[in-house]
């Protein structure tokens, strides 16, 4: 959260490089993907990172990904997983947002 004095208003904010709020190395050997649900890796990041990852459900669910993110930043694991949706992603309001038209 930042509070901008001036506004008197709070905004909320990703840190520049998320780290994961929970152990690393129960969730570091979980993060090889083969053929999962785009639902499943987002959950799990979320989970993992504490940040909230918005996306239509309906429209990613036959997308899937394979993919290793064991050693990966945050944003490169996002950055990763959408272009291998052909999606896009912008930070808003402290979450991530993903933009798609879907898989097919």
């Amino acid at each position: 959260m930042v509070y901008e004095k001036s506004k008197q208003k709070f905004q909320k904010e990703l840190l520049e490089n998320p780290v994961m709020v929970l152990p690393d190395a129960a969730y570091q050997k979980n993060m090889l993907y083969e053929d999962a649900s785009l639902e499943k890796v987002f959950t799990e990041l979320s989970k993992i990172y504490g940040i909230n990852i918005v996306y239509d459900n309906e429209l990613l669910k036959k997308c899937t990904v394979t993919a290793d993110l064991r050693n990966e930043t945050f944003y490169k694991k996002i950055e990763l997983i959408c272009k291998a949706v052909g999606a896009s992603y912008e930070i808003i309001d402290g979450q991530v947002v993903i933009q798609t038209n879907g898989c097919e």
